[in-house]
């Protein structure tokens, strides 16, 4: 499969549950690291004082070689399980992807 970095975004969204979908890109040995972030604002009050704070969890890392292929995927998924089975499949579906297009190395 051959995607743009904002074809890749679409598919990566569904792996967001609660907040908004950062990406992180970043050079790594010989290719890349796209961090795929789940983050959330939120707010909460101590004290009679109200606290805005946030929270960003790094859902999968691709790596990505020179080429532009993902080769492989960390996953924060720790167990894989029958709760999560289909999104671990998912996710392992997009190795092998190439990434056209060079506007997502910047």
């Amino acid at each position: 499969m051959r995607v743009t970095f904002e074809e890749l975004q679409v598919l990566l969204s569904v792996l967001i549950e609660d907040g908004e979908m950062k990406l992180e890109v970043e050079p790594y040995k010989t290719g890349y690291k796209i961090k795929v972030i789940d983050s959330c604002e939120y707010s909460y009050e101590l004290d009679g004082d109200s606290i805005d704070s946030g929270c960003d969890c790094i859902i999968v890392t691709l790596h990505v070689n020179e080429e532009g292929f993902i080769n492989v995927i960390d996953n924060g998924f720790d167990l894989f399980t029958k709760a999560n089975k289909n999104r671990v499949i998912y996710i392992a579906s997009l190795i092998g992807t190439e990434l056209i297009g060079d506007d997502w190395k910047e």
